[in-house]
């Protein structure tokens, strides 16, 4: 459950989500996986009713996080990286 406290400048969710008889931590769930802490956040009706967004409470998607204050330069090495490996898987 997603809620909003403190005139809409705090959240409250859960950060476990049960699935049969495990709980498993939201924020060590597949990228790809709707529970995860990111989407789960992202998609709920609480917050865009609110228009807000899970950045407004400093929770970023973990590859946004992963990048987040580096330089242009180290960017574009990164993107020049995974061209190249995307090129070489294609060649295979």
């Amino acid at each position: 459950m997603i809620r909003l406290g403190n005139n809409k400048t705090e959240l409250i969710y859960d950060q476990y989500v049960k699935r049969g008889s495990l709980m498993l931590l939201r924020e060590g769930l597949p990228l790809s996986d709707p529970d995860q802490l990111y989407n789960y956040l992202k998609d709920s009706p609480v917050l865009s009713e609110a228009n807000l967004t899970p950045e407004h409470f400093d929770i970023y998607h973990p590859v946004t996080e992963k990048y987040r204050g580096k330089t242009e330069e180290e960017l574009l090495a990164v993107i020049t990286d995974l061209i190249i490996i995307n090129q070489n898987i294609r060649n295979l």
